[in-house]
């Protein structure tokens, strides 16, 4: 750790230093001196091949070099260096090693680049450093998974797949074979548990982690402990699957393989699959060769041959020893700084026999030559495009290596966005080789793109039973009979006593069936028990005899049966049982005596008449539902909750209801009631009295009227209250007070939610009853306050007409009060109280329909069960109020609320009916612009609340899970919506909402259902519960295929235009058209993906080709080719004329192929279209009507031209369309003007457009200002002006006198003057210099007389200069009229941050009426252009401020005068 730290500390001293010199240093390190020396000899023998490029004698030598650098050679890359270091299979010996390199501590420039190295566990901290010195590091091994941690190593990269690519090939492997379980024998480092967890990783991810353990060896470099590692391989044995895995470093598996030889593991009876890192030959003095590995044995390599891998042998077997070591490589690559000599080394020494076969080349050898490779193409590229070797380092050089690609020597080099290489994996088998003995031949490969394991023709490979077989040996997964196949492991183990298992493949143990035994372990069959015995459980393993009192009928039970009720037997062993008679039963089963019958509980004997003596009775009968009938002869009793009417005494003829609850109705004897209760179902309190909370009824004393009093009291309180808040000024109300006002009206609703939950049929219990009985008077339940005392008799029809009747009762308190009353004010109030008791009304008007059935085949209602529903005349008076009710409430609130919102998109994006924002404020204004629908998604809900109790009332099993679905449903829209406008009103609702839902989930239990019932019910709907999962799969999976082969969408409208002379008037076209359709219009700027497909487009997928017709169009070869493709396909073609176009004559129509260049009508000829077509298209739109655009026309005019157009093309229409175009000229006191260059028709067309796009963002009204008449009239209301830069506009005089006419108006009293907004809307726009407003100062803008004179000539040049320089002092925001929808509406949102104004709209339109009608009454005020609102001006700066005011006015008069003036003369 403190080298470490030392090091990090030499490494940030460095990095101050500055290196000059222009040369591009690569480092190679690796453990050339510890694993093998072949590093060394790839890494010179890149360098050789690198340097043939420039030097002829090594080209003449080795031969052209392998690897061509693309894009030509650059001549400084003959500066680039190569020097080799070693980490000699040790953490520290690699980092000082880097440590140097990128240092400079080895005498040499510090390295720009890094290659290496083998080990993951030095790689780790390598890696590490690399990103602090900001060095790109491409290893050509360290294939750990971690590395690829792109936040922990983003300056590493590997030309070598990673393991977790092999992990999934082993992973492959095992499913592929469907092998049942395999355990991993692991080194314990980090390259080996990688590859374990990324094996894991696999499984985890496919649920099988039961398929994969893991033994781990300790890692051992130094001493190997041979007896430490046969001990983990026996654990590893006694797991209980017979495929073992092996992942080890080279090293280490070297000195396992003779453990595993000497275990018996190298034999039939095992399978045996390694990693690439496994070595096969161990050498040494142990006596194990590669001919020890049994045929069958199987190994993963990344496939590491390319197609130029045999130029690299050839390039090999030319190499010697001097090349490699010699005194000039020594030099070179300064092999005198190594950490661990060359004469140290502990493999074998390079000399020339090592070049005499490609036998000694590693694996990873092709790897670290393409490797460096990647360092010379990427630096070259860098070159190329202008880069200096001192530029070429850190981001730059890292960007450009993760984009290289290019054939190696180990095939197609490239990386991932983790700096990975995607390889594939070979799966290596040893197999009997045709000449004799045994080799390693490549049996299938390991697909890292597909995932998929495939196999070299077909062939599958061999096991280690030495023969080739598609899937495992039998003896590797079969059991014998008696033995299963442990789930989770694949072991076979004997089945326990009480199972059976007949043995095979996959077999498990079955438990023997009730009624059957096995004695003993390992058994292949059961045995039934006989006559008279049992077996109770399910895997037994003996039998048990009956007792008296229960019998056994035949062999193979698995218990004996009781005697039923009304039968008994008195000896044991029996096989029936005697029957009591009389219907008569016994208290229990299970009877071994006649004398234990009698009449069950729920029963009573029915005599024929009451003489007849027990012998001539009729019997036991069963009990009525709603009555208890306890053993013995007596009659029954009434239940708690019902209320029986006796008929007939002696016949003993019941008629039994259902009372309102099981208080005012507590049992006992037939017809009895609570006490001051009377009547039918004891529906009501005697006169006189009152319902108490017990459900009995106390007398009412003189005080018990004045809750109902005090109700009405408080509910005028509340109407004035709730008047004076609407009434107060919207400007000044805070949003702490809609917050307010918001979360009570959740809890309202919220309220009013419980009370219909009230209803449903759950027997609610202590104490969350008494708080449900808090909820009654939120829902109209009167009783609460003692309705009864306050009107002389407990009538419901009464009741019920009062309840109807509160609405109205409000309304009432508003019309009594004496404070002035707004229109406006009072629609609001009464919106918001029908809103928030919505549900109330809505349940109210239907409780007559709420009826439920009875014991006596009647339904009476729930509310008032003392009415019996559709026989009697008090319901059928109560349903038809119930009619009048539901339509003036439910339906009419609704219907109205739907229209409204339905209607609200048209009106705010049309500019008309903004003002009704502030009538429906108690709709809107709570929620965010982008969620105003959410009233209507509530009123929804809150009906659905309602209804539900009513509609789902004879199957109370759906009451709770609609109710609860219905909750949860709106709470997930409410989360996913977020609509209200402030956090808390959100947060209060959500957390209502789940409130809610919680009591639906505790309530459940509470059912008052019979058990049949509850049963099939809840069966159904878990069953829809249970395949809904599938259900939802299925079509998600069956869009998305739809999706994905389905043609794609046409479009009904495709707009040609040209992009300079129509650009913006095209977008302007398709916001109208969307105004009056949801078609789909294709622009360029938006839909368009590649270039060439636009013709495929216009021939396929477009119904109309709308063609706006401008001066440069039909020169244009695009728009050429689209209005062919459309002819000659025939496709429908609408032209548009604008102003300034002319159709060709016949001569110009001969001169079309001149508009062009031979490369354009080559490219037209590429899509098949030739000359003669395109005259012939230019022909055919002379001769079908057209329709004019006037660009300079009224609103009116170019509304009446788009829907001229929308008709033509007979594209669908919207349902609630506005008509009224844009709505610019139409709003009446619009408060945002737009204006900019109109004598420009693009630039008029990019007002339009931006004016449609601010006022669908802002909701508020906005117009687009063209002459100096319409500035008069609609600043004196305006809060904004918006100016929109375009190329000569500062030259328009029109502009000129918009800009001086709104500087002139500057006399009036008012305190309102409109912020200036500007925006830059056209890129070649060009602030003026100096010389512009000295040229504006002395002449004007020219329109002057001989003299000078004129409006808008000398003598207006130093004010028309001084607007200009106000105006562009002003920070101009961007706009690209141009770019697609998506960044026009980014940047209109961001433009209108500057109208803080109306961030909250309803805010400030509140405050633009409130200024209205205190500075203005008409259009005669008139004010100045304020620039951006800045810090009020001092005290003493006011007194000049004041009378530079006055002096402003005097002069308004002048200047008024001059405009007008100058407007008569343009």
């Amino acid at each position: 750790m403190a080298r470490f730290l030392s090091s990090v500390v030499l490494a940030t001293l460095s990095a101050l230093q500055v290196v000059a010199a222009e040369e591009f240093a690569l480092g190679i390190y690796g453990p050339i001196t510890s694993v093998s020396n072949t590093f060394l000899a790839t890494a010179v023998a890149f360098d050789i091949d690198f340097r043939k490029h420039f030097n002829a004698s090594l080209q003449e030598r080795f031969g052209a070099p392998i690897i061509q650098v693309t894009g030509g050679l650059h001549p400084a890359l003959v500066n680039l260096t190569v020097r080799i270091g070693t980490s000699d299979s040790h953490p520290d010996v690699g980092v000082s090693t880097v440590l140097d390199f990128f240092l400079g501590r080895d005498g040499r420039t510090p390295i720009s680049g890094l290659v290496g190295g083998l080990h993951s566990a030095i790689s780790f901290p390598v890696a590490s450093l690399a990103a602090t010195f900001k060095v790109p590091q491409v290893a050509f091994a360290s294939t750990s998974p971690k590395l690829s941690n792109k936040d922990a190593y983003p300056y590493f990269l590997r030309t070598m797949p990673p393991d977790s690519i092999q992990g999934s090939a082993f992973w492959q492997w095992l499913v592929h074979f469907q092998v049942p379980s395999a355990v991993f024998i692991y080194s314990m480092e980090s390259y080996a548990e990688g590859m374990f967890q990324a094996v894991g990783s696999n499984a985890a991810l496919a649920g099988q982690s039961y398929r994969v353990s893991g033994v781990g060896v300790r890692y051992m470099p130094v001493q190997y402990d041979v007896e430490e590692a046969r001990a983990a391989l026996k654990l590893a044995m006694g797991v209980g699957t017979k495929f073992l895995l092996l992942v080890m470093t080279t090293d280490q598996s070297s000195s396992f393989f003779p453990v595993m030889r000497d275990e018996g593991v190298l034999t039939q009876d095992w399978q045996l699959l390694a990693s690439q890192a496994v070595s096969v030959d161990a050498g040494g003095t142990s006596g194990f060769t590669k001919d020890d590995i049994p045929v069958g044995f199987m190994q993963f390599y990344p496939v590491s041959k390319g197609p130029k891998f045999p130029e690299f042998e050839k390039l090999w077997l030319q190499l010697t020893a001097d090349d490699v070591i010699g005194m000039d490589a020594s030099s070179r690559y300064n092999f005198d700084k190594l950490k661990v000599s060359l004469d140290s080394m502990r493999v074998r020494k390079v000399d020339d026999s090592f070049f005499s076969n490609t036998d000694l080349m590693m694996l990873e050898d092709p790897f670290l030559f393409d490797a460096a490779y990647t360092f010379v193409l990427a630096v070259n590229e860098l070159l190329n495009e202008g880069k200096s070797l001192a530029q070429i380092n850190g981001p730059v050089l890292l960007a450009k290596l993760k984009t290289n690609s290019f054939e190696g020597i180990s095939g197609q080099v490239n990386f991932n966005a983790d700096g990975d290489r995607l390889a594939s994996y070979n799966l290596i088998n040893m197999q009997p080789a045709p000449g004799g003995g045994r080799a390693l031949v490549v049996a299938g490969m390991f697909d890292s793109a597909t995932k998929l394991l495939s196999f070299v023709d077909d062939d599958p490979p061999y096991w280690m039973d030495g023969l080739r077989h598609v899937s495992p040996p039998d003896n590797l997964v079969t059991c014998a009979e008696g033995f299963t196949t442990e789930v989770g492991t694949g072991m076979c183990k004997p089945c326990p006593a009480g199972y059976y298992s007949p043995g095979g493949r996959g077999q498990q143990c079955s438990p023997c069936l009730r009624g059957s035994f096995a004695a003993s372990s390992g058994s292949r069959n059961c045995t039934l028990c006989a006559q008279g015995s049992y077996a109770p459980e399910v895997g037994s393993s003996s039998c048990g005899l009956c007792v008296a009192g229960f019998f056994a009928e035949a062999p193979g039970q698995e218990g004996c049966s009781r005697c039923p009720v009304g039968r008994f037997v008195a000896s044991s062993g029996a096989s029936s049982c005697s029957p009591c008679g009389l219907k008569m039963v016994t208290a229990e089963s299970g009877a071994d005596s006649a004398g234990l019958c009698q009449c069950a509980a729920g029963s009573f004997f029915l005599r024929s008449s009451p003489a007849s003596s027990l012998i001539e009775s009729e019997g036991c009968t069963s009990c009525l539902e709603g009555l208890a009938c306890p053993a013995g002869l007596g009659p029954p009793l009434q239940l708690p909750g019902f209320w029986a009417e006796v008929l007939d005494e002696q016949a003993r003829d019941y008629s039994v209801v259902r009372c309102r609850n099981s208080w005012e109705c507590n049992g006992g004897l037939l017809g009895s009631c609570a006490d001051g209760r009377q009547g039918r179902a004891c529906n009501s309190c005697k006169d006189g009295y009152h319902p108490l909370t017990d459900g009995t009824c106390g007398e009412c004393a003189a005080q018990d009227s004045l809750p109902m009093v005090f109700l009405g009291l408080g509910v005028a309180l509340l109407m004035t209250f709730m008047l004076i808040i609407v009434n107060s000024d919207l400007s000044k109300q805070s949003l702490n007070l809609l917050t307010i006002v918001a979360v009570a009206s959740q809890l309202v609703m919220a309220v009013q939610a419980l009370g219909a939950i009230r209803q449903l049929k759950i027997h609610w219990v202590e104490p969350v009853l008494s708080v449900l009985e808090l909820t009654k008077l939120l829902n109209f339940d009167f009783d609460v306050v003692n309705f009864s005392c306050f009107y002389p008799s407990d009538d419901p029809v009464v009741k019920f007409v009062f309840q109807l009747l509160a609405y109205p009762f409000c309304v009432a308190v508003l019309g009594i009060t004496k404070r002035p009353l707004k229109f406006d004010n009072v629609f609001n109030i009464n919106g918001l109280v029908l809103f928030a008791f919505f549900i109330t009304l809505t349940l109210t008007v239907l409780l007559p329909f709420q009826c439920v059935g009875n014991p006596n085949g009647t339904a009476s209602m729930v509310t008032n069960p003392g009415i019996t529903c559709y026989s009697s005349a008090r319901h059928e008076g109560l349903v038809a109020v119930a009619v009048l009710g539901v339509l003036a409430y439910p339906v009419t609130i609704i219907t109205w609320i739907g229209w409204t919102t339905m209607k609200y998109p048209s009106r705010v994006s049309s500019g008309m009916g903004l003002h009704l924002v502030q009538r429906y404020r108690f709709l809107f204004n709570r929620f965010h612009p982008h969620a105003y629908y959410y009233g209507l998604v509530l009123m929804i809900r809150n009906l659905f609340v309602a209804i539900l109790p009513v509609a789902l009332v004879s199957t109370p099993a759906l009451q709770v899970v609609a109710m609860g679905a219905l909750l949860l449903s709106s709470a997930v829209v409410q989360s996913r919506v977020w609509p209200w406008r402030t956090e808390a009103a959100n947060l209060a609702d959500a957390t209502m909402s789940c409130f809610l839902v919680v009591v639906m989930l505790g309530a459940a239990p509470l059912l008052d259902l019979e058990q049949s019932e509850t049963e099939t019910t809840l069966g159904v709907l878990l069953c829809i519960a249970v395949f809904g999962p599938l259900l939802v799969a299925i079509c998600a999976i069956a869009h998305a295929v739809y999706r994905r082969f389905s043609p794609a969408s046409s479009y009904s409208v495709f707009l040609c235009h040209h992009k300079e002379g129509a650009g913006s008037l095209a977008r302007w076209l398709k916001l109208q058209i969307g105004t009056h359709s949801s078609c789909r219009v294709f622009l360029d700027s938006d839909n368009l993906e590649d270039l060439d497909l636009i013709f495929d487009t216009v021939r396929s997928q477009t119904k109309n080709l709308v063609v706006l017709l401008t001066p440069e169009l039909l020169k244009r070869m695009w728009c050429a080719g689209e209005i062919v493709t459309a002819h000659r396909n025939n496709i429908s073609i609408v032209t548009v004329i604008c102003d300034g176009f002319a159709h060709f004559i016949e001569q110009e129509l001969e001169n079309v192929p001149s508009f062009w260049t031979e490369q354009q009508k080559h490219t037209l000829a590429s899509f098949g279209i030739d000359m003669d077509m395109v005259k012939e298209a230019y022909r055919h739109l002379q001769a079908i009507p057209c329709f004019t655009m006037p660009r300079f026309g009224s609103e009116k005019q170019q509304a009446s031209s788009v829907l001229e157009i929308v008709n033509c093309c007979r594209l669908p229409k919207k349902a609630f369309s506005s008509s009224a175009g844009s709505g610019s000229s139409s709003a009446n006191r619009p408060r945002i003007l737009i204006t900019g260059a109109m004598a420009d028709a693009e630039a008029l067309s990019v007002c339009q457009t931006f004016q449609i796009l601010v006022q669908r963002n802002m909701q508020v009204q906005a117009a687009v200002v063209r002459s100096l008449e319409e500035m008069e009239n609609a600043l004196p209301f305006a809060s904004y002006v918006v100016v929109l830069f375009s190329r000569g506009m500062l030259r328009d005089p029109n502009f000129a006198l918009i800009l001086l006419s709104a500087n002139s108006l500057s006399g009036s009293a008012s305190e309102r003057k409109p912020e200036l907004v500007t925006v830059s809307a056209d890129a070649v726009f060009e602030f003026p210099g100096p010389e512009f407003y000295r040229e504006l100062e002395l002449q004007g803008l020219g329109l002057s007389d001989a003299a000078g004179s004129g409006p808008l000539g000398a003598e207006a040049g130093p004010e028309l200069a001084q607007a200009y320089r106000s105006l562009l002092s002003v920070l101009a925001l961007p706009l690209t009229p141009l770019g697609s929808i998506g960044l026009l509406e980014k940047q209109v949102s961001e433009i209108c941050r500057r109208f803080r104004r109306y961030r909250d709209s309803a805010t400030g339109l509140a405050m633009d009426q409130a200024a209205d009608h205190t500075g203005h009454t008409g259009h005669g005020g008139s004010q100045s252009i304020a620039p951006p609102r800045s810090a009020k001006p001092s005290q003493g700066c006011a007194k000049q401020q004041e009378q530079q005011e006055e002096s402003g006015k005097e002069d308004a008069a002048t200047r008024a005068t001059k405009v007008r003036r100058v407007t008569a003369t343009l």
